[in-house]
């Protein structure tokens, strides 16, 4: 039995050539996008993603998290089972960063569960649908442009949409809010995503003044690592609170729980570590009857395939699943996204494949 493992790069973009713009990540073009492809004896077996540029959540550029991820490959003994590397990756893992494991168990999760034919979510427990609703996110961007981008997500079903904002003052953006209200409809609903922006006193004296817009939720208000005042943001907030950025590891899950504050919990393969990371958060916040949203980075048709397959798994109330909506010559297709859902292919695994001509090979190794 002999396994080669490939990693490629492709830089995506989407369509209407929509840049990534939040308090966070500031202006972002495109997204480069690092493969991770598993063939065992000729055939195909299984394939994972990350985006490489989100040094803004990683901590580390393109080259470093590159330079991560290879170290870990070529670590790796890929001639054991792959299930058997699903449970010892860890082992791998000694100060690895999550997102580059997040990309090895991604690959790891699709390879094993193609081996029984059946999906990531029935190889997770869960019951596959054929379709699953996803909002969709306005980026900062002028007035103009917001109002059209709006218009065409009502027009295409989507009317869950998600407003970054905390990027100007506060004045121009309760009336961002105002004018993206008046065109939902009225079952449409509305979040805001300040990516911790706000300082907690600034959060204190802006959270009441969103009340007017029956959002549903207050992404992020402040940055991360301060746990010790969100009681008092909670008390305060017409909305619930959803923590994103704070939500890096299983470890920061416990101490939620811990805390007894009433929040959400956004919930991303590359924070957490992978798609098992993934779901065995939100199955301990669940259970605690936390809400979580499964979302992702703005990645290709893979890593969105996999957040698909995580939120069918746990049942999330809320799913951030519009990463691949719109890229253009995506090198891993099949998700389809129309009426306000996603639909994932029926097939094993992620249920994609890669387009090996539409990406460029970077190393390879083999065992």
């Amino acid at each position: 039995m002999s396994t080669k493992v490939q990693l490629l790069r492709a830089p995506l973009h989407y369509l209407d050539k929509q840049q990534i713009f939040t308090a966070l990540s500031g202006p972002v073009g495109y997204l480069d996008e690092l493969y991770l492809l598993i063939e065992r004896n000729g055939r195909f077996a299984g394939l994972g993603e990350l985006r490489l540029n989100m040094e803004f959540v990683t901590g580390l550029d393109p080259d470093a998290m590159l330079e991560a991820v290879q170290t870990l490959v070529s670590h790796i003994d890929w001639s054991a089972d792959f299930r058997t590397l699903l449970s010892n990756l860890d082992q791998y893992c000694n100060h690895t960063p999550m997102a580059a494991r997040g990309l090895v168990d991604m690959a790891l999760h699709d390879a094993a569960a193609r081996e029984q034919g059946v999906s990531v979510t029935e190889f997770l427990g869960g019951q596959p649908k054929a379709a699953v609703p996803t909002n969709q996110c306005i980026f900062w961007c002028d007035n103009q442009t917001l109002v059209e981008r709006v218009q065409r997500y009502v027009a295409r079903g989507f009317t869950d949409i998600k407003l970054r904002i905390g990027i100007v003052e506060f004045e121009t953006d309760l009336a961002r809010l105002a004018t993206t209200r008046t065109l939902l409809p009225d079952t449409g609903t509305l979040a805001v995503d300040v990516n911790g922006s706000w300082t907690p006193e600034q959060a204190l004296d802006y959270l009441p003044a969103l009340a007017e817009f029956d959002l549903e939720y207050v992404e992020q208000p402040i940055a991360p690592g301060q746990l010790d005042v969100l009681a008092q943001l909670t008390s305060v907030s017409p909305a619930p609170i959803m923590l994103d950025e704070d939500i890096t590891g299983l470890e920061v899950v416990d101490i939620l729980l811990a805390l007894d504050v009433p929040i959400l919990a956004h919930l991303k393969i590359p924070k957490l570590g992978g798609i098992g990371p993934v779901v065995e958060a939100a199955r301990r916040l669940q259970q605690s009857d936390v809400q979580v949203m499964i979302g992702q980075m703005n990645e290709g048709g893979c890593a969105s395939a996999a957040v698909v397959q995580a939120a069918m798994a746990v049942e999330s109330r809320y799913h951030e699943l519009y990463g691949a909506d719109g890229i253009d010559t995506d090198p891993a297709p099949g998700l389809v996204y129309e009426s306000g859902v996603v639909r994932p292919p029926r097939q094993a695994g992620l249920g994609v494949n890669l387009s090996t001509e539409r990406a460029s090979p970077i190393a390879a190794f083999r065992s």
